[in-house]
C-alpha cells in the first residue's frame, strides 16, 4: 500500500547479486536500517518474484536498490544491476529507487570482521545501501 507524503514508509533494500542477493528492512520513521536475510536465486524472474513477496509480506512500500556506479565492478555488472532494476519496476506494485553502492561489500566485510563474528555480508551491505539512502534522503530534505 502506497502512503502519503507525510505517513511513515518501509523500505526494502537489496543488495543486488547474481546469486546472493542482500536484503535490509527500514523505516523513514526512524532512520533504522536492520540486515533482513539473504536469499539466493537463480534468474533475475525468480529474485523478482521473491522479492515482490517478501515485500507484500513485510508491509513494505518501497524498494531501495543498490547500483555500483563508482566502484571496482565492471560496466557489465553495473548494467545487469540497472536491468535487473528497470525490470522490478515493471513487475512491482511500489516504487523502486536506485542509489550508489559502491564499496559497500567491502565496508560490510569489515563491518563483519570488526564485530567479531561471522555475518551475513549481503544482508549488511544492504543495510548500508538503506542507511546511505536515509542520509541522502534526510539531507535533501528542507
Amino acid at each position: 500500500m502506497r502512503r502519503g507524503f507525510d505517513q511513515c514508509m518501509n523500505y526494502l533494500a537489496v543488495d543486488y547479486g547474481e546469486k546472493n542477493i542482500g536484503l535490509a528492512i527500514g523505516s523513514d520513521e526512524t532512520k533504522l536500517a536492520l540486515p533482513f536475510t539473504t536469499i539466493r536465486c537463480d534468474t533475475p524472474e525468480e529474485a523478482i518474484q521473491r522479492l515482490c513477496e517478501i515485500s507484500v509480506k513485510e508491509g513494505v512500500d518501497a524498494f531501495v536498490l543498490g547500483i555500483p556506479l563508482h566502484s571496482s565492478h565492471s560496466q557489465d555488472q553495473k548494467n545487469k544491476t540497472e536491468g535487473f532494476a528497470n525490470a522490478l519496476r515493471a513487475a512491482a506494485s511500489i516504487p523502486v529507487y536506485t542509489i550508489d553502492e559502491s564499496f559497500t561489500s567491502k565496508q560490510a566485510a569489515r563491518h563483519v570482521v570488526e564485530a567479531g563474528s561471522i555475518g551475513d555480508e549481503h544482508a549488511i551491505a544492504a543495510m548500508l545501501i538503506l542507511e546511505g539512502f536515509f542520509l541522502q534522503k534526510h539531507s535533501a530534505s528542507p
